[in-house]
C-alpha cells in the first residue's frame, strides 16, 4: 500500500508542477534598435514574432494572445505603444536621445510587455537601443567673447577659447572642424586635445600685430559637425590689441633728501616723490611703494602714498640718516618698475615745524571743495595761512603744492592762495587730492603738509556723439504707419542734464517721427516703392545743458519693392504680317512688356494664350520674338487672332494680356485652274453662219491666290484655229475673226493659256475643241422655200431697222436720265400673266480687280448652267428652277439672235419657293446666246468705266390658263457708276 500511495502522490505533484508552469509568467527578452526623433507611430519591432511565444503555445494559442506594456513605475513605458492583438511595438511620443541619455555613450530603454491569454501570462523584456541622429548643431558656451593681446606677442601666441560642444552622441555628429571668418586676419584657429583627452580651442596669432594700425578685430569662429548635411554654430570674437608697456616710470630725482626733527611724530608728511610714464592708459598709471628688497625693519620707518607719492614718517626715527629704497610701478602687463632713494636725515634739534591753517573758498557760488571744469587758470580755490613759532631762519617758511593742476601763489610772507594752474577737464579727472607742503629754513629744516579734496563739477563742453554717423533700414512698401524702422543712439561724455539727450528729425517731410528719448524712428505714412525708393534725412541729438550742444547723423530708409504692378505691353494691340509658305522659324514680329516692379516681380515671361481645340502655328520666345512653327497657307487661313499673356514672377504673380493679329500675305503659289475647258467639257459647238467679231463662247479660269496674283488674262498659244478665232485677253471671250460659213464647217483646236499677274506669273494651258457645223434651221429644202426665205429676210431687215431705231431712241432717253442720277439700269421685270423663276447670279464690282473676279463668277454660272443642261443627254438643253409670280404682266427682253423652243414639263416641287408655285422646265436649243449678249454688254461697259452687276436672272413663265406654253425672257440688271 505504501509504494502505491507514494506513486499516486508523486503523480499528483508532477501534475501540479506542470500546471504551475503553465500559469507562471515566463520572462523572455528581445532587443530593438531605432533612431531618435522617429515619427509618432513609427515601427520599432514585432514583439509577437520575436518573442518565440508561437513555438510555446502553437498557432491557436498564439492567436489568442493580447499584449500590453507594463508601466510598473517605468517612465520609458509612456514612450511606446503596442498593438494589443498584433504585438507591434511603435513610437508613442517624441524620443530625444540627448534628453533621455545625455551622459551615456549608449542609450538603452527597457520595457516589460505582458502577453496573456486566459490563465497564461508571459512577460517579454524589451530593450530598445536609441541611436543618435544629427539633430543638434554645435554651440559655444557664449554668443560672444572678448580677448586682449599685446601688440608685441610672438607668432603662434595662443589665445584660449572655449571649444564648441555638440549634444549629439555619435562621434561623426560631434564637432569636427572650425573655421575663422574673415580669413585675411593675422589669426588662425587651432584645435587640439590636452593630455586627458579634453578638446581645446585656441586663436593663434598668425602675423605681426600693430595696435597703432588696427586696435581691434571682429571675428566669427564657426564650428562644424560631421553630419550630412553639416550643422554649424558660431561665436563672435572681439580681439583688442593692447598697447605695449615699453616705457618704465621715471622719477624726477634719483635721490630725494629731506631733514626732519627728531621729534617729528608718526604720520607726518615729509615730502612727495613724483614719477612719470610716457605710456598711455594703465601703462602710465603709477603706483608708489617701498621696495620689497628692503629689510623688513626699513619698511617700518616710512609710509608712502600709493597714488600721490606722499612720504610720511611711520614711526619716531632715531637721529641720523635713513635711506629707504622706493619704487614706482606702472599698471602695465607685465608692469615696469623704477627705483629711487629717499634719504631722511633726522636732526638733533628742538626746532618746531610750521603750522598750517587751510580754508576752502567758494568758486562761482558753488559748495566749497567743488570747482567747475570751466574755471579759468588762476582761479582761487583755497586760502592757506602759515605760522612758525621759531625765529630767524627757523621761522622762514616756504610752501609748495605737490599736486598737478593746482599751485600756491603767495599773498605775503605767511599767506598763500591755492589757484588752478592748468585747465581742468572733468571727463579726464573729476577728483583731486591737493597736498600742500611747507618747510622752514632751519637746519635741518622742518616741514608740514596739509591736504584737501577738490571735486571738478561738469559743464556742458561735450556735444552728444552718435554711436554711428549714419543709420539705414529697409521697409517693404505698403507698410503700416507707426511701424518701427530703426533706433538711433547717442552718448554724451558730460554728466547730469548735460548728458541727457533728446532726439528730433530734420528734413523728414513729416513722413517719419522719432521717439524723443528712445531714438526709435517710425513711419508716419505708407510707402510706395514706385513713387519713392529711398528717403534720406537727418536725426539731431541735443543735450539738456543750459547752452545745448547737438550732433547730427544721417538716416537712410530704403523702400523694398512688393509685387503690386502688373506687366504693361508696349502697345494696346499688335498687328503683324508674315508671308505664306516661309520656312518654320520665320520672324513674324515682336511683343514686349515691362513691369515697374523690381526683382522677380519685375521679371516678365511671355506666353501665347492657348485656345481650346486650336493649335496656333506660332512660337513666342522669351524675348518676345514671334516666329512660325510651320509653313502657313494663306489659301487655307488668311489671318490669326490670339492673345499673348505677360506674367511676372513675383510670389503672387500678376499678369495682363494683349491682342495679336497676324495677317498672312499672299504669294503667287497657285496657277490658274480652268473651269472651261476642263477634263470633262472641252468642246464648244458653233453653228454657221456666224459673223466676224461675234462671241461664240467663253473660256474661264480661276486662281486661288489673292489680289494681283488672282487676276487672270487669257491668250491662244497654239492650235489650228488662230485664223478663225481669237481669245479676249481680259474676258476670255472666244471671238470669231472672220465670218464663218459652210466652207468653215469642221473641227478646230485652240491651245488656250490662262496666266495670272503674279511675280513671277503662273500659267495653265488647256486644249479647246471648236465644232463648227451648220444650223439645221438654216438648211435649204427646195427653191421655193429659198425664195420665201428671201422675203422673210427682207421683212426681218425692216423689222430689225425699226427695232434698232427704237433702241436708239430708248438709249438716248436712258442716257439723259443717267446724267441726272448717274445710274443706268436695264431690266426685264416680268413675263405676262405667268409664273417666273429667277436664278440670282449677281454680285458687285468696285474696282478693275473685282471686275475680273465678278466676271469670273458670271461666266462660271454660265458654265454651270451649260454643264447641268448638257448632262441630261437630250438634244434640247433643260434646267428646272423654282417659280414665283411676277409683279406685272409684261416682259421686256433683248431680241435673241436665234429662235428657241419653250416647252413645259412637270418637275420637282421641292425646289419651289411656295407651295402654290409650279416648277417649270426650261428648254432651249441655244442657251449660250443669252450669255453671249451678257458678255458683249460687259465688254462694252468695261471700256468706259467701272461696272457693277447687281443681278443676272434667267426668267421663265407658264400660262395660268392651260399650262401648255411658256414664254421666256432674260432679266439683265446693270448699274453703271
Amino acid at each position: 500500500m505504501e509504494p502505491r500511495f507514494f506513486l499516486s502522490l508523486r503523480s499528483a505533484l508532477l501534475t501540479f508542477f506542470f500546471f504551475f508552469l503553465t500559469i507562471l509568467p515566463v520572462v523572455r527578452a528581445v532587443t530593438y534598435t531605432m533612431e531618435e526623433e522617429s515619427a509618432i507611430d513609427a515601427f520599432v519591432g514585432n514583439v509577437s514574432a520575436d518573442s518565440g511565444l508561437r513555438d510555446q503555445l502553437g498557432d491557436e494559442g498564439f492567436r489568442d494572445l493580447r499584449y500590453s506594456i507594463l508601466s510598473g513605475g517605468n517612465q520609458n513605458s509612456a514612450l511606446f505603444k503596442i498593438s494589443s492583438t498584433a504585438g507591434i511595438l511603435t513610437v508613442g511620443r517624441r524620443i530625444d536621445r540627448e534628453e533621455l541619455c545625455s551622459f551615456s555613450d549608449t542609450c538603452e530603454l527597457n520595457l516589460e510587455i505582458a502577453a496573456s491569454s486566459g490563465s497564461f501570462v508571459s512577460n517579454v523584456k524589451v530593450k530598445v537601443i536609441v541611436t543618435d541622429v544629427n539633430d543638434n548643431s554645435p554651440s559655444f558656451p557664449r554668443q560672444s567673447v572678448s580677448l586682449e593681446v599685446s601688440e608685441v606677442v610672438a607668432a603662434d601666441f595662443p589665445l584660449s577659447l572655449d571649444p564648441a560642444t555638440d549634444l549629439d552622441a555619435s562621434e561623426n555628429y560631434s564637432v569636427q572642424s572650425y573655421s575663422l571668418v574673415p580669413e585675411d586676419v593675422p589669426f588662425r584657429i587651432v584645435k587640439s586635445v590636452n593630455l586627458v583627452g579634453t578638446p581645446q580651442l585656441s586663436l593663434v596669432v598668425n602675423g605681426q600685430l600693430d595696435r597703432e594700425t588696427k586696435s581691434s578685430y571682429s571675428l566669427t569662429v564657426w564650428a562644424y559637425d560631421g553630419g550630412q548635411p553639416l550643422r554649424s554654430g558660431s561665436v563672435s570674437v572681439t580681439v583688442r590689441i593692447l598697447d605695449v608697456n615699453d616705457n618704465p616710470p621715471s622719477f624726477t630725482e634719483p635721490v630725494y633728501k629731506t631733514n626732519i626733527s627728531e621729534s617729528t611724530p608718526p604720520s607726518t608728511p615729509i615730502m612727495t616723490v613724483t614719477a612719470t610714464d610716457k605710456d598711455d592708459g594703465a601703462n602710465a598709471d603709477i603706483r608708489y611703494s617701498i621696495s620689497s628688497q628692503q629689510p623688513i625693519q626699513d619698511h617700518r620707518k616710512l609710509n608712502i602714498g600709493t597714488v600721490n607719492g606722499a612720504v610720511s614718517v611711520a614711526q619716531t626715527l632715531d637721529v641720523g640718516t635713513h635711506r629707504v629704497l622706493i619704487e614706482a610701478q606702472d599698471q602695465g602687463s607685465p608692469p615696469k618698475v623704477t627705483q629711487a632713494v629717499v634719504e631722511v636725515t633726522v636732526l638733533d634739534t628742538d626746532n618746531n615745524p610750521p603750522v598750517l591753517n587751510l580754508d576752502l573758498l567758494s568758486v562761482l557760488g558753488m559748495e566749497k571743495g567743488f570747482v567747475p571744469e570751466s574755471a579759468k587758470v588762476s582761479t582761487a580755490v583755497a586760502y592757506l595761512a602759515v605760522t612758525d613759532p621759531d625765529s630767524g631762519a627757523n621761522a622762514l617758511v616756504t610752501c609748495t603744492s605737490l599736486s598737478d593742476h593746482f599751485e600756491l601763489q603767495p599773498l605775503n610772507l605767511d599767506q598763500y592762495k591755492v589757484i588752478v594752474s592748468s585747465q581742468l577737464d572733468r571727463e579726464t579727472q573729476s577728483y583731486y587730492n591737493v597736498v600742500l607742503d611747507c618747510h622752514d629754513g632751519g637746519s635741518p629744516r622742518l616741514s608740514t603738509s596739509v591736504a584737501f579734496d577738490v571735486w571738478v563739477v561738469d559743464v556742458n563742453d561735450n556735444p552728444p556723439a552718435f554711436l554711428d554717423t549714419s543709420y539705414s533700414a529697409s521697409v517693404a512698401e505698403g507698410n503700416g504707419p507707426a511701424d518701427g524702422l530703426v533706433q538711433v543712439a547717442a552718448t554724451d561724455a558730460d554728466a547730469g542734464n548735460n548728458a541727457n539727450i533728446t532726439y528730433r528729425l530734420v528734413a523728414a517731410e513729416d513722413k517719419f517721427q522719432v521717439g524723443a528719448t528712445t531714438g526709435m524712428i517710425k513711419a508716419n505714412v505708407e510707402f510706395d516703392y514706385e513713387k519713392t525708393k529711398q528717403y534720406v534725412f537727418f536725426v539731431l541729438a541735443v543735450d539738456q545743458g543750459d547752452q545745448p550742444l547737438s550732433a547730427t547723423a544721417t538716416v537712410t530708409i530704403n523702400v523694398l519693392d512688393v509685387n503690386d504692378e502688373a506687366p504693361m505691353f508696349s502697345a494696346e494691340k499688335y498687328n503683324m504680317t508674315v508671308v505664306e509658305q516661309k520656312d518654320p522659324g520665320s520672324y513674324v514680329g515682336n511683343v514686349s512688356a515691362t513691369d515697374p516692379d523690381t526683382g522677380l516681380g519685375g521679371e516678365v515671361t511671355l506666353s501665347i494664350v492657348q485656345q481650346p481645340g486650336l493649335v496656333l502655328p506660332f512660337h513666342l520666345a522669351d524675348d518676345g520674338t514671334l516666329t512660325t512653327t510651320s509653313q502657313l497657307d494663306r489659301d487655307r487661313k488668311s489671318s490669326y487672332v490670339f492673345h499673348v499673356m505677360a506674367k511676372d514672377r513675383g510670389r503672387q504673380p500678376l499678369s495682363s494680356t494683349v491682342l495679336v493679329s497676324v495677317t498672312v500675305l499672299d504669294i503667287n503659289d497657285n496657277a490658274p485652274v480652268f473651269l472651261f475647258p476642263d477634263d470633262s467639257n472641252f468642246t464648244e459647238a458653233i453653228r454657221v453662219p456666224v459673223d466676224a467679231e461675234f462671241v461664240v463662247g467663253t473660256v474661264r479660269a480661276i486662281d486661288a491666290d489673292a489680289a494681283e496674283n488672282a487676276i487672270v488674262k487669257y491668250s491662244a498659244v497654239g492650235g489650228n484655229a488662230s485664223n478663225f478665232f481669237r481669245i479676249e485677253e481680259h474676258t476670255g471671250a472666244i471671238v470669231t475673226v472672220v465670218d464663218l460659213k459652210d466652207p468653215q464647217i469642221g473641227t478646230y483646236h485652240l491651245v488656250v493659256r490662262a496666266t495670272d499677274h503674279g511675280e513671277p506669273p503662273r500659267s495653265t494651258d488647256r486644249l479647246l475643241t471648236l465644232l463648227v457645223k451648220r444650223d439645221e434651221a438654216d438648211q435649204v429644202v427646195n427653191p421655193k422655200a429659198s425664195g420665201e426665205n428671201y422675203v422673210l429676210i427682207v421683212v426681218c431687215i425692216v423689222v430689225f431697222t425699226v427695232v434698232v431705231s427704237a433702241a436708239v431712241l430708248t438709249t438716248l432717253c436712258v442716257l439723259r436720265k443717267l446724267d441726272q442720277d448717274k445710274k443706268m439700269k436695264y431690266s426685264a421685270a416680268c413675263c405676262p400673266d405667268g409664273r417666273t423663276t429667277e436664278a440670282d447670279l449677281g454680285g458687285s464690282l468696285n474696282s478693275s480687280t473685282e471686275y475680273h473676279q465678278q466676271r469670273s463668277i458670271l461666266l462660271a454660272t454660265r458654265q454651270w448652267l451649260a454643264t447641268k443642261l448638257s448632262s441630261l443627254g437630250v438634244p434640247e438643253l433643260k434646267v428646272m428652277l423654282g417659280g414665283f409670280r411676277p409683279p406685272c404682266g409684261r416682259v421686256s427682253l433683248p431680241t435673241p439672235k436665234y429662235r428657241s423652243d419653250w416647252d413645259v414639263t412637270a418637275g420637282d416641287t421641292t425646289r419651289a419657293v411656295s407651295g402654290q408655285e409650279v416648277p417649270v422646265w426650261w428648254h432651249a436649243h441655244r442657251p449660250t446666246h443669252i450669255f453671249t449678249t451678257l458678255t458683249e454688254t460687259i465688254s462694252a461697259v468695261n471700256r468706259k468705266g467701272t461696272l457693277t452687276v447687281t443681278s443676272l436672272s434667267p426668267v421663265f413663265a407658264t400660262d395660268d390658263k392651260d399650262n401648255s406654253r411658256v414664254n421666256g425672257c432674260v432679266v439683265l440688271s446693270i448699274t453703271l457708276c
